[in-house]
């Protein structure tokens, strides 16, 4: 997806169109600065701001997890992708991230080479 220029990150600022994934992505996004912010100043401890940003993805993660999977249908299946989705939830997070400050072209809506 790197190659193609197509990726979440891409498409939020290419079509200006909000989704709940990229409202997801911001909050989580602005919760992280905030921890950071807090932390450099020194108002909470280090560990504190490591736990809320913890807290932050599993959040977003179970969000998308109640989306995908109905509880009381099948509920090891849900349990089981709360055990499992977390990592491939901060992966797609931190990604997104990485997609603005790697690519700052996204900011000005120009991709590098078109898409055939």
């Amino acid at each position: 997806m790197w190659e193609s220029g197509v990726d979440a990150t891409s498409l939020l600022f290419e079509f200006r169109s909000v989704r709940l994934p990229d409202l997801a992505w911001l909050a989580w996004l602005l919760g992280i600065l905030l921890a950071v912010v807090a932390s450099a100043v020194g108002v909470v401890s280090f560990w504190l701001s490591f736990c809320f940003a913890a807290a932050l993805t599993l959040i977003v993660d179970v969000l998308f997890i109640n989306s995908r999977f109905t509880p009381r249908s099948r509920p090891l299946r849900f349990l089981a992708a709360l055990v499992i989705s977390p990592p491939m939830m901060l992966a797609y997070l931190l990604g997104r991230t990485t997609g603005v400050v790697e690519r700052p072209f996204l900011l000005h809506n120009v991709r590098k080479r078109q898409i055939l």
